[in-house]
């Protein structure tokens, strides 16, 4: 017996089991991607500190070939970092700081021993233009004293400087992301509060170091 075609049947819709399903991966996507992806950025902002410390460690050597000693001031340097910078540097006496707060910055008088975070191109409060950096010690293996505190150690033309660059890289506020650099060579004291570079590893000169990582770290 000949029987009619059925009709088509139309699209058939997804039950709550499916979607459910869909809904559940796609969270899962969302948990893994995410934070890579705030990692990788953090990584790429890191990359800001570890140029203007070589930029400035490079400077100190110009400046130390011409004179047998170092500067802390950064405009007798002339050395400067580029407005809209995420990090603090410290150069030596963190009260003698350029205050990035305003789109054109006030004439200062005196040293520039220090930068903070551009706060006004970033939208952050002024409490955010000079965070502290975490505690560490390092021990020089030169004539420089074995101290992190930034500036000028030891007699010169044998003497060290340092410098310290200070970020915050999260909203985690346990911890801020601490570079530092010296023009001689160092090791990382093991008594030292760091995360991110061994205790006891030897640190060439002129060579920025992670000493404390804001991304791995925090707790």
């Amino acid at each position: 017996m000949y029987r009619l075609p059925s009709p088509p049947r139309g699209p058939r819709g997804s039950t709550l089991i499916e979607v459910a399903l869909v809904l559940v991966m796609l969270g899962l996507l969302a948990a893994i991607a995410v934070p890579r992806f705030l990692a990788a950025r953090s990584r790429a902002l890191q990359t800001e500190a570890r140029h203007n410390l070589k930029s400035w460690a490079q400077a100190q050597h110009a400046y130390h070939q011409e004179t047998n000693g170092y500067t802390q001031d950064i405009r007798t340097l002339g050395f400067t970092v580029e407005r809209g910078n995420r990090y603090a540097y410290y150069f030596g006496d963190d009260s003698k700081c350029e205050l990035r707060e305003t789109a054109t910055l006030p004439p200062m008088t005196g040293s520039v021993e220090c930068i903070g975070v551009d706060v006004y191109v970033h939208g952050l409060d002024r409490n955010d233009s000079k965070p502290a950096p975490r505690r560490f010690k390092v021990i020089h293996l030169g004539p420089g004293d074995a101290t992190n505190v930034p500036g000028i150690s030891g007699p010169c033309p044998g003497c060290n400087t340092d410098a310290v660059a200070v970020g915050q890289l999260d909203d985690e506020p346990h911890g801020v992301d601490t570079w530092y650099i010296a023009t001689e060579n160092v090791s990382i004291d093991s008594a030292s509060d760091i995360c991110g570079t061994e205790r006891g590893d030897v640190v060439p000169a002129k060579t920025p170091i992670n000493t404390y990582d804001d991304i791995e770290c925090d707790i």
